[in-house]
């Protein structure tokens, strides 16, 4: 029996299938396009994302899930990995807040359920509040690839108005194997921001591009070609009493908190972190409103 209210910890958009080897068997891939906010041209960017391998992770027979950014700027970020596993009707990942398994997503779910969700990734900000309610809109089954697939349809009440998860006029939702409407990871702004929507999704069974342009499309700008990634330098790391930046240009720095809230934007390039929490941080450089460097610092 479905309780009405669901409680699940949310990161991304993994979907549930009944069968485990149908969700994120390994060598499947995500490719999502990407503006950087808007800082970039429209479809400059990509994100991969993918199921890399088996293993075994924190008592679980897991999946490792790797993740990609391909900038405008010709760099590359590469996101911490993710692990999963599924049961039954139920996919669970490692929650880094909470740290301990926590459900993700489910398909055992019916017109009018209320599903709570909680963040679970310190690299993404979560509008209004770390947790959220969505109801469950609709059920509907898609033709993708040849497969029969359900999509679900969904809205924020509260604070989650604005975690919504579509794009181009597609109502909020998820659908098995694809994921999110509009990204892997449905709600925010990451570090850069990522737009949707999704480009292709394939495995061994399924290639589906939904987009105009090729899955590993990108634009990179040869003017800010950024050279000067490789000199810059954060120190040290821990930091305790200041933080320096080393770089031979004018920078923007700014600093978000393990939740990915803004606390401190500056052009100087030492900065004073006497009054920050113990915890852990991430940095983020920018050369000319571009994003040229992603670095995760600890302070204590």
């Amino acid at each position: 029996m479905i309780m009405k209210t669901f409680l699940l910890i949310f990161f991304g958009l993994f979907i549930i299938t009944s069968f485990s080897q149908d969700f994120a068997p390994v060598g499947a891939k995500w490719h999502y396009s990407s503006h950087n906010g808007g800082l970039a041209p429209s479809e400059s960017e990509f994100i991969l994302v993918e199921s890399v391998k088996d293993t075994n992770c924190y008592g679980k027979n897991c999946m490792k899930i790797e993740r990609s950014h391909y900038k405008y700027s010709g760099d590359t970020l590469i996101y911490d990995p993710l692990f999963i596993y599924e049961s039954n009707d139920t996919v669970y990942i490692y929650n880094d807040i909470f740290n301990k398994f926590t459900a993700l997503y489910i398909f055992n779910i019916s017109v009018g359920d209320t599903i709570e969700i909680y963040a679970v990734d310190p690299m993404y900000y979560y509008p209004g509040d770390s947790i959220a309610q969505l109801v469950i809109d609709s059920i509907t089954t898609v033709i993708i690839g040849g497969e029969n697939l359900k999509r679900v349809f969904l809205h924020g009440i509260g604070n989650a108005v604005h975690w919504n998860w579509g794009y181009n006029g597609i109502a909020p939702g998820y659908t098995e194997k694809l994921g999110g409407h509009d990204l892997f990871l449905p709600i925010g702004l990451t570090i850069p921001e990522q737009d949707g929507p999704l480009r292709c999704y394939e495995d061994s069974l399924i290639f589906v591009n939904f987009s105009t342009v090729q899955c590993d499309h990108r634009i990179i700008n040869r003017i800010n070609n950024l050279e000067s990634n490789s000199q810059i330098i954060i120190y040290p790391n821990p930091a305790s009493k200041k933080l320096n930046i080393k770089s031979n240009n004018e920078i923007l720095i700014r600093i978000y908190d393990s939740v990915s809230n803004l606390i401190l934007e500056t052009n100087n390039k030492e900065i004073n972190t006497e009054s920050f929490s113990s915890g852990m941080y991430y940095i983020q450089v920018l050369e000319n409103g571009i994003n040229i460097k992603t670095e995760k610092i600890i302070i204590k």
